[in-house]
């Protein structure tokens, strides 16, 4: 596996680590010196170029966990609807708690409990969703540029804080995670029996104090046990004397841990391997993240035009040398004559679908939400087990639409799980990135293909799509 950079900036402390999937390799921090350019976003780009020089870093991705006061996280509700309204429902929400801003989003789908909690037994979907200024996303993006290096994941704190309690043996439900920093503390309360969270962050100047910052979490506390009957059994924190100030103020029945390690940059590091680059919580931007397979349909379709040209041009030689060589009548020449300008005809054509293409793929390079191009990319992985695709076709035949075309073949075994694995292979492709648009009967027509079929019965299907641009 190739190492890969991790970077956490926590209100402005810069580490890195370089991993080998979940294994610390290699870590790198500011020296005193370097710390005297301060702690905040300009300093950001002076401590990226620092590790990867450090490090030789020669990768061409990397992954950075952030903590920012401005950041914001609310926890929503929304009703069971499928992947692509689900979206469109998420949004509606960003806009609401934007309030005019201009506010970039991601979201944590937060798992339903089984046991009668509130949240499952509301009938609603709990999404935690993180807003953050755009400007500041902008400017990381811009960072990463400089030197040469793609971000695969920006995510929260909160994110990897809350994968690290999933895991560890807290023997209790409900529980606070207080990470305290010189500039800026998270608390974060959840309670995996009610699927609840309650994230808030508070500012430096309240942190600076050691009489504002205990009563402050105590406050944050006792808001969300009134206001969301969120009661932690136990408050985990990273920092001893926060601890010893905070423990007269807290109800005797909070247990409280001081856990430094839980809060530790090669502890975050070794959580980032299980995230995928889709991961919904990644503050990155799909034309960011997909930009190098972008490049990549563009050197194709390029080098496709070029090929097809020289083939034109070797084509023309040797049609004039075949003319030139025999002697022929003239109802002979203008059969050839006519027989050539065809195959111009048909290579112009072709060098006319090629440049078509090209046009398609730079325009899905930049489209933020409708990456259709990379359908290719994750088709086997989404097709059920039982079905073998026999042929795709993809056709730019209509300004801001592309058809897409399947021919697949499956030997029936169980019908019922065959039935379920379709109808989940058509909705998982109208989701994001992909976005199929299916007849409005598609899952119908589908049925209608092997409804019937007996068990070891092979059978044909045909689907068929577009993709909207």
């Amino acid at each position: 596996m190739a190492r890969e950079l991790v970077i956490s900036f926590l209100y402005g402390e810069f580490n890195a680590a370089l991993v080998d999937g979940a294994r610390v390799v290699e870590r790198w921090s500011p020296s005193a010196s370097d710390r005297a350019h301060g702690f905040h976003e300009a300093a950001f780009r002076y401590f990226l170029e620092s590790a990867v020089d450090q490090f030789d870093y020669t990768g061409e991705e990397a992954v950075l966990v952030v903590a920012d006061v401005e950041m914001e996280h609310h926890q929503v509700a929304l009703p069971p609807v499928k992947r692509k309204q689900q979206q469109q429902l998420l949004t509606i929400e960003a806009e609401k708690l934007a309030e005019g801003r201009s506010l970039t989003w991601s979201y944590l789908p937060i798992p339903q409990q089984q046991n009668g909690g509130s949240a499952s037994s509301s009938g609603f979907d709990q999404y935690l969703m993180h807003c953050w200024p755009a400007m500041k996303l902008k400017g990381y993006l811009a960072d990463f540029a400089h030197v040469g290096i793609t971000p695969r994941l920006i995510v929260p704190d909160v994110t990897l804080f809350l994968a690290w309690s999933a895991e560890a043996d807290l023997e209790a439900n409900s529980c606070a995670l207080v990470n305290s920093r010189e500039n800026g503390t998270t608390v974060i309360l959840s309670d995996v029996s009610t699927g609840k969270l309650f994230v808030r962050r508070l500012s430096p100047a309240i942190g600076h104090s050691k009489v504002r910052l205990p009563a402050e979490i105590r406050r944050s506390i006792q808001y969300a046990s009134q206001d969301m009957g969120l009661r932690p059994e136990l408050l985990v924190t990273n920092d001893q004397q926060l601890a010893i100030d905070l423990q007269p103020q807290l109800d005797r029945r909070i247990d409280l841990e001081i856990e430094a390690s839980w809060a530790d940059q090669p502890v975050l590091a070794s959580y980032c391997s299980e995230l995928s680059r889709r991961d919904p919580q990644s503050f990155v931007p799909d034309e960011v993240r997909y930009a190098k397979y972008n490049q990549l349909i563009n050197r194709v379709v390029k080098a496709g035009i070029a090929l097809i040209a020289i083939t034109s041009l070797v084509t023309v030689a040797w049609v004039e040398w075949r003319l030139s060589g025999e002697e022929s009548t003239a109802k002979e020449l203008a059969d050839r004559y006519e027989l050539r300008q065809q195959e111009l005809h048909s290579l112009q054509s072709e060098v006319a679908r090629l440049s078509s293409e090209q046009q398609f793929a730079e325009q899905a390079q930049g489209n933020k939400q409708r990456m259709t191009y990379w359908l290719l990319m994750d088709l086997g992985a989404l097709l059920p087990d039982a079905v073998v695709l026999d042929e795709l076709k993809l056709a730019y035949e209509q300004p801001g639409r592309v058809d897409v075309a399947l021919k697949a073949a499956v030997t029936v075994d169980n019908l019922q799980r065959l039935d379920d694995d379709m109808r989940e292979f058509g909705e998982n492709l109208a989701t994001a990135p992909w976005l199929v648009e299916w007849p409005n009967d598609w899952l119908q027509k589908w049925r209608e293909q092997y409804i019937n079929a007996s068990r070891g019965q092979h059978l044909e299907l045909e689907i068929n799509g577009n993709f909207p641009l």
